[in-house]
């Protein structure tokens, strides 16, 4: 307790310093990078925070009980440059990456949305919907202040989890047919799906890689889920975690030089943490250390924003020194 003490002295008396975009117009450094998640810490609600990748510093983004009188995220998203955050809560919001300007972009009355993911261009949004009395899920894209929404499938079962190709032209996601999974691909006018995987086990959670020639996703078909990859054609299966444990809800980071994911590996089963590890699955590393399940939930992403001025409440600062994430 006294080396945590230690730490939340130190965490209370630094500023930190502002990570402005490079104006130019090129790569960040990886050294601005924050991995955006879900998480029901440090109350018993669902919200959007960020976290570095060192996982000493942390800053949560939203308060849905206080804006939204709700609980509960369901997937979010990080804008191409980083200026704003998309999720799923009681229709799909949109955030500035500080946390500031909550708007809805589309009202629930329609359905129920989840996953939004932005477009490489930043134009247009992805997302899956059920509609109304119905038990399949949909894939739909819409411009990115809510306009013009498309239905790109039309199944007797559900597709969910899209996940854009690097040039805007396809479409990963995971569907659910009488039983059977898999990853299929389409072309964002709709047209042309394939199917890349198809098991009688659960293959799902897509992230296209930032080079385009790999997309990653996680599947339980030898038991537990483990992190595998495959090329956008169907072949190259490849298996990148063995380790006991779930590893799931992977993210490539923006130069594609590491993954993100989720894992019960040091935890009870489904007490989900972050972990970061080199796409070929070696040198994976704990990111968070929360007390509760579920630190991350569905999907996380990374971040490349200005940081708010307010890095979390003291309140928080002094729960998760002591307690979870602050190590």
């Amino acid at each position: 307790m006294r080396g945590k003490a230690w730490i939340l002295l130190a965490c209370l008396s630094l500023l930190l310093a502002a990570c402005d975009l490079d104006p130019s117009g090129g790569a960040p450094d990886a050294a601005d990078w924050r991995i955006l998640f879900a998480s029901d810490l440090p109350i018993l609600s669902t919200d959007l925070y960020v976290i570095d990748l060192d996982g000493t510093q942390y800053e949560r983004l939203t308060d849905l009980t206080m804006q939204l009188q709700l609980r509960y995220a369901v997937g979010s998203d990080c804008s191409p440059d980083g200026r704003h955050i998309v999720f799923a809560a009681r229709g799909i919001q949109r955030i500035d990456a500080d946390g500031g300007h909550l708007t809805e972009i589309l009202p629930p009355s329609s359905g129920r949305y989840q996953f939004p993911r932005w477009s490489p261009d930043g134009t247009r949004i992805a997302f899956n919907a059920w509609s109304f009395g119905s038990l399949n899920s949909e894939l739909f894209v819409a411009n990115a202040d809510g306009s013009d929404v498309t239905r790109l499938t039309d199944n007797d079962f559900s597709d969910q989890y899209p996940s854009w190709s690097p040039d805007g032209t396809q479409i990963a996601f995971d569907f659910e047919d009488d039983g059977e999974t898999g990853i299929a691909i389409i072309d964002a006018d709709g047209t042309n799906l394939r199917e890349l995987t198809r098991t009688s086990f659960r293959d799902g959670e897509p992230d296209w890689s930032p080079d385009g020639q790999t997309i990653l996703f996680s599947s339980n078909r030898n038991g537990l889920y483990d992190l595998y990859t495959i090329r956008p054609d169907g072949s190259g299966l490849t298996q990148i975690t063995r380790h006991s444990g779930n590893n799931r809800f992977p993210s490539w980071s923006p130069d594609g030089s590491l993954v993100s994911f989720s894992s019960d590996r040091d935890e009870d089963e489904f007490d989900y943490q972050i972990y970061v590890m080199n796409p070929d699955g070696s040198q994976p590393r704990r990111v968070t250390y929360a007390p509760f399940d579920w630190v991350a939930n569905f999907n996380e992403c990374w971040l490349v924003s200005p940081r708010s001025s307010d890095e979390g409440s003291v309140l928080e600062q002094i729960w998760l020194a002591l307690f979870g994430w602050v190590r």
